[in-house]
């Protein structure tokens, strides 16, 4: 059979090639630590914060009026000294909270300090030292370590021994006594460095903190 003899060669598709520029060998990859197990921190784990015993005084005090007319107000302290406390604040010149004061409405009125009380809580609840100061309060209320929120929490507290002291304060009528009481000294094991601002030391500074 007739071959032709002046057509190229057709090289096989399997047929070793050489790359016309050489390649480098690779290094060696460095040497890997030890594995972690997973979702272990890429970091030391730091040492838990430094902790100690604090009283911490939950006071109510009647004004005359709040800001914005608020009925109610909510704000943490921290005194001079470095006593850390909790104040709540009533208007008296709030309709509503006026008249239950001047009628001797302990009901209505321990509600009130158990409402803004859970707001409080509520609003701080990622804090580690809010947790806390939380734990206590149930505690003292007698009520189960659940997960109590808001209205719930706050209607359950004002029907609690928590507030008993707030029966017989001489805060009501038309001409009281006083206008500031102390409504309990939570005993109970915060951070020394406290994760609430209005805890935080600030140099120069001898007014009380109010909290963000």
């Amino acid at each position: 059979m007739f071959q032709p003899t002046n057509q190229p060669k057709t090289r096989s598709a399997f047929a070793p090639m050489k790359p016309s520029n050489p390649v480098p060998a690779r290094e060696p990859a460095p040497p890997q630590g030890p594995l972690k197990p997973p979702g272990a921190s890429p970091e030391a784990a730091s040492p838990p914060a430094a902790t100690a015993m604090y009283e911490v005084p939950l006071t109510l005090r009647i004004v005359a009026e709040l800001p914005r007319s608020e009925p109610l107000m909510i704000r943490s302290t921290l005194s001079p000294a470095g006593e850390r406390g909790i104040l709540i604040q009533m208007a008296s010149s709030d309709l509503l909270v006026g008249r239950s004061l001047k009628k001797c409405d302990t009901t209505l009125v321990k509600f009130f300090v158990s409402a803004v009380l859970c707001e409080y809580m509520n609003f701080h609840r990622l804090r580690q030292d809010i947790q806390t100061l939380r734990t206590a309060v149930l505690k003292i209320a007698g009520l189960p370590a659940a997960h109590y929120w808001g209205l719930g929490l706050a209607g359950r507290l004002a029907n609690s021994p928590f507030l008993n002291g707030l029966s017989a304060a001489p805060i009501y009528g038309p001409s009281p006594a006083v206008d500031t009481v102390e409504l309990a000294r939570l005993p109970v094991k915060l951070r020394v460095n406290s994760d609430l601002p209005a805890w935080q030391p600030r140099a120069g500074e001898k007014k009380e903190n109010v909290n963000v």
